[in-house]
């Protein structure tokens, strides 16, 4: 996959992004890691409420709350 960057093997980093999403972020402030330690992160999505929702890359669902902090939401998505 290193050929969707230019700066390869310079590590990805973080841009202003798109008009669009500039507009989602609180001036002066930026893009920011929300979690690490997962083989991926697929599939995100968010409720209502702001949770967000990925799928770790190892068949298990898993949920960023309000708080911050990541739970495992479901054990085996039986993916595969």
């Amino acid at each position: 996959m290193r050929w969707l960057w230019k700066d390869w093997p310079q590590p990805v980093k973080p841009g202003k992004g798109s008009p669009p999403f500039q507009e989602l972020f609180i001036p002066g402030e930026g893009w920011k890691i929300a979690a690490q330690g997962f083989r991926s992160a697929e599939g995100p999505a968010v409720n209502a409420i702001g949770e967000v929702f990925f799928n770790d890359g190892s068949n298990k669902l898993q949920k960023l709350g309000l708080d911050g902090k990541v739970s495992q939401f479901v054990a085996d998505t039986k993916r595969g």
